[in-house]
């Protein structure tokens, strides 16, 4: 008997982190965009992003796509992600030149992956709630259409 697969063994999770600081400064800069700088804690956003992922997804199925210059900096603040998880994009083109890059990066390595797509820079109060309206859409995944959520501005 052949074991059932969860859509939740097919999921990834791809965390954009990008940016290029232009909308948080003085703060946030070029060189140290917001997801990278603790704002509500000892942990950056970006960490808080991961940790409210891992006890849903295996870290080994969380990747962040960074720019070049990002990329020490993620490896210092995430040392848990597998190196080729940071997916580097060859030029910065915005969110849906992103988001086709990781699909490809994913669809290689799992042809049936399904990709959750995240800001890294986002404050999510609940996060037990957050992870029941994950599992909720890919309860309710119909085919290969998708799913957004959103949250209250």
């Amino acid at each position: 008997m052949q074991k059932e697969v969860s859509k939740m063994d097919n999921l990834y999770v791809v965390i954009m982190a990008g940016g290029r600081g232009e909308r948080f400064w003085p703060l946030s800069t070029i060189s140290f965009p917001k997801p990278f700088l603790p704002l509500l804690g000892p942990r950056t956003l970006l960490q808080e992003t991961v940790a409210r992922l891992q006890p849903m997804v295996p870290t080994d199925r969380i990747l962040v796509s960074i720019g070049s210059a990002h990329a020490d900096v993620v490896r210092e603040q995430l040392p848990e992600i597998p190196r080729q998880n940071l997916i580097i994009e060859p030029v910065g083109r915005d969110t849906s030149a992103c988001l086709g890059y990781c699909a490809l990066h994913i669809e290689r390595r799992d042809p049936e992956g399904i990709m959750l797509a995240l800001p890294a820079d986002h404050f999510i109060g609940d996060a037990e709630a957050f992870r029941r309206t994950i599992k909720i859409g890919l309860e309710n995944l119909p085919g290969a259409s998708g799913i957004v959520f959103g949250i209250k501005p």
